[in-house]
């Protein structure tokens, strides 16, 4: 330990040294110089208080919206079916601090014409574009994407790569698409005003969308069922001349001339079946006039002609390459008498060129027998949107 020197002689040496220059003793006692009228005491200097101002940022005034008009942006939808989709709009008008008037870039009116839709949309359901992320190789299996399909950006999940170009996206509703890379996008959250790459753990990413290690599994096993959005040449030039529209509920289409199309048939004995054919003129009644591809007119000399009401017709569903077997209970379209019928398989068995189904019409209450190539998975048309069938 250091011991603390003293220096008392020094000390007083310099007390000494003032008081021969400076001061006066009165009776051995220490009298100190007048003060000058301007000068205070040491102990009477009063420093001037320190304030300390702290400006907290809190975003913006409450009383200014969130979103700007002209304000590009992506809205959502909480109806069932549209979970996880994002349609691209722009802000129109403010209608107070929690809702906005919105103009869709992709989405149409109901009145037939070509006018986008407006509709009024909570704060909640709103968010800014999300920055461009640049992709350097392919994307990865379940990593999570954004696809763009039926107009909008839906949330799924890589399942498997076909190849550097390509892959499978399953979606919310467990449905498992085939799309190319440029149709994706890396998956953003955005969460406290700042896009968050998304990086979840696996188990919010099994409850989001199922248990998709051991499904992709069956890719190859004994049940595909993957439909292609990425049509082929002809069916993109068909896709331009459908227009998607929205009636507050469900999405609608409107079929222009030229467009491939399927009409069902009302007539007794004839329900449940579909027959290929292509608009030929559209009337202001929602109906149109078609013209089929298998059926020909009383003589035989022509393609039949026919008036039919929109309910009535579909777009031609995408083709899905079912490589093995169909099962029991599976729903199929069989091609029969010139179009496809709904029925389900009832029994599978060998033939000389493969697979044979015989497959039971509700419509007729018979079992006929078919080979692979003349059946197709069945599809459902609703809300705009392919659904495949589950097992009967």
């Amino acid at each position: 330990m250091h011991s603390t020197q003293r220096r008392p002689n020094k000390q007083l040496k310099e007390k000494e040294d003032y008081i021969d220059v400076v001061g006066d003793a009165v009776h051995a006692c220490w009298v100190p110089p007048l003060l000058q009228p301007q000068d205070k005491p040491p102990q009477e200097i009063k420093k001037e208080p320190k304030v300390k101002i702290k400006f907290k940022f809190t975003g913006k005034p409450k009383n200014e919206p969130k979103f700007r008009k002209g304000e590009i942006v992506e809205v959502s939808s909480d109806e069932e079916g549209y979970q996880g989709a994002w349609f691209v709009a722009t802000i129109i008008d403010t209608l107070g601090n929690e809702k906005f008037l919105v103009e869709h870039r992709d989405l149409l009116m109901n009145d037939g014409g070509i006018e986008v839709l407006k509709e009024e949309i909570e704060t909640k359901f709103i968010r800014p574009c999300p920055p461009h992320v640049p992709m350097f190789g392919s994307f990865k299996r379940l990593q999570e994407v954004d696809a763009w399909y039926n107009d909008g950006w839906w949330e799924g999940m890589v399942v498997e790569l076909v190849n550097s170009e390509e892959c499978y996206v399953r979606f919310r509703n467990n449905e498992v698409l085939k799309f190319e890379s440029s149709k994706l996008r890396p998956h953003q959250d955005w969460i406290d005003g700042k896009w968050i790459m998304s990086s979840k753990e696996s188990s919010e990413r099994v409850k989001k969308f199922g248990d998709v290690i051991h499904e992709t599994e069956n890719l190859g096993g004994t049940k595909l069922i993957l439909k292609g959005p990425i049509p082929s040449e002809s069916a993109k030039h068909n896709r331009d001349m459908i227009s998607t529209v929205h009636n507050g509920s469900k999405f609608d289409l409107h079929f222009y001339k030229g467009t491939n199309v399927e009409v069902k048939s009302d007539e007794q004995g004839y329900e449940g079946s579909w027959y290929p054919a292509t608009v030929v003129d559209l009337y202001q009644n929602g109906k149109y006039l078609v013209e089929y591809s298998t059926l020909k007119t009383d003589d035989l000399t022509q393609q039949l002609k026919e008036v039919v009401d929109v309910s009535d017709i579909r777009p031609r569903p995408p083709d899905i390459d079912h490589f093995c077997r169909y099962v029991r209970q599976e729903w199929v379209d069989a091609w029969y008498n010139d179009g496809w019928w709904e029925g389900v398989v009832s029994n599978v068995g060998h033939g000389l060129n493969g697979f044979k189904y015989q497959v039971y019409f509700w419509t007729s209450n018979e079992v006929l027998e078919f080979e692979h190539n003349h059946l197709r998975p069945h599809q459902y048309w609703i809300d705009g949107r392919w659904v495949l069938a589950s097992l009967g």
